[in-house]
Order: structure tokens, then C-alpha cells, then sequence
């Protein structure tokens, strides 16, 4: 999240997540299940991660070292 937040985007958590924080569960820790939006384009978030993330559907998403980032629509 810092690195998109250092290079002016908005991002933030959602998904599972959010629910089970909602719920009062706690969240995983381990890093599954961890989904964010961004108002970067899917081209400007693998700039930022250019050796650890990819991109190569038609949803908007990228995996940056195994997390999904979304694009605010």
C-alpha cells in the first residue's frame, strides 16, 4: 500500500478482509485472502512492481507478489 500511496494513488482494503474485521474476526495474517482497489490503471501498477506482479485478464486486475489490486471503475 506505501508504494502507491508514495506515488500519489489511493488504495484500499477490500474484501474479505474488510468483512471479517466488519465481523470482529481477525484477519489473516499470513497474507491470503488480502484484496485492494487502486485509482492507478493496471499499467501504472505493474510500473510500480515491474519484477513481482502481472496482469493478463480483462477485469482490470493485477497480482503484485501474490495480492490482487483492482482498478477503481
Amino acid at each position: 500500500m506505501k508504494v502507491f500511496k508514495d506515488n500519489g494513488y489511493q488504495i484500499y482494503t477490500v474484501g474479505g478482509v474488510v468483512r471479517d474485521l466488519v465481523m470482529g474476526k481477525k484477519p489473516p495474517t499470513d497474507g491470503n485472502d488480502w484484496d485492494f482497489t487502486t485509482n492507478a490503471t493496471p499499467e501504472k501498477s505493474l510500473k510500480l512492481f515491474p519484477t513481482n506482479s502481472f496482469y493478463h485478464n480483462t477485469y482490470g486486475t493485477v497480482t503484485v507478489t501474490g495480492e490482487i489490486v483492482c482498478c477503481l471503475r
